[in-house]
């Protein structure tokens, strides 16, 4: 993908994220929500949907989806000698905890249950943006595997998270939209998928980047 659809990509969720900010703030989603919720828990009981739902919300929480980046960039950087995919892990998890923070900070949305402010979702936000850039760092014949099963553990998540209760359907949405903005932004450090490879920025395959390791992104 070209760095402009990559942006005009960025720029289509970030619209999308700041929308239904403004509706979560007024509350116009609030109805549409509870009718979400009341289908995917009637009654609102605690049974085998939402106890698997639960192994994943605690399983896949933020700071574990960061940890993961930040190691696979840690083990990259040190195997390229360049300090470049770590740089581009910690801008990444910036890229997603700043207006994470910030939107919390004013939607203020009460959660379901509990304290806090629920817009938008963390979990939703950290495992796309986060586990989405291991996937699309993976050399070309892994690279596609990895990015269906980031996709199918974004899905598991998201009805995770209603199903559980942990979040209004709108804050999944929306923190999905986080995450792939922050995915999408072009990135300096970024490393490009061609890079060390003939055909891909036109150099020998002998002259690799410094942070390409035998032809691999990281």
């Amino acid at each position: 993908m070209s760095p402009a659809a990559r942006m005009l990509g960025a720029v289509g969720a970030a619209d999308v994220l700041l929308g239904l900010a403004v509706l979560s703030a007024t509350g116009r989603l609030d109805g549409v929500d509870r009718r979400i919720l009341a289908a995917a828990d009637p009654g609102r009981v605690w049974d085998w949907p939402q106890r698997l739902g639960d192994l994943v919300v605690e399983g896949a929480q933020p700071a574990v989806t960061a940890t993961v980046l930040l190691v696979v960039a840690s083990i990259a950087s040190r195997r390229a000698r360049s300090v470049r995919p770590l740089a581009h892990a910690i801008t990444m998890v910036l890229a997603v905890a700043v207006p994470l923070l910030l939107l919390k900070a004013v939607v203020e949305r009460p959660p379901i249950s509990g304290g806090g402010s629920s817009f938008p979702s963390g979990h939703e936000a950290s495992l796309i943006a986060y586990l989405g850039t291991v996937a699309r760092t993976r050399p070309p014949r892994t690279r596609r595997a990895a990015v269906g099963v980031t996709a199918a553990l974004a899905v598991v998540m998201a009805v995770a998270l209603v199903v559980t209760g942990t979040h209004w359907a709108s804050d999944v949405i929306g923190g999905a939209a986080l995450g792939a903005a922050a995915l999408l932004v072009p990135s300096r450090w970024a490393p490009s998928p061609d890079r060390g490879r003939p055909g891909g920025d036109g150099r020998s395959p002998r002259r690799r980047t410094r942070w390409s390791t035998a032809g691999r992104p990281w």
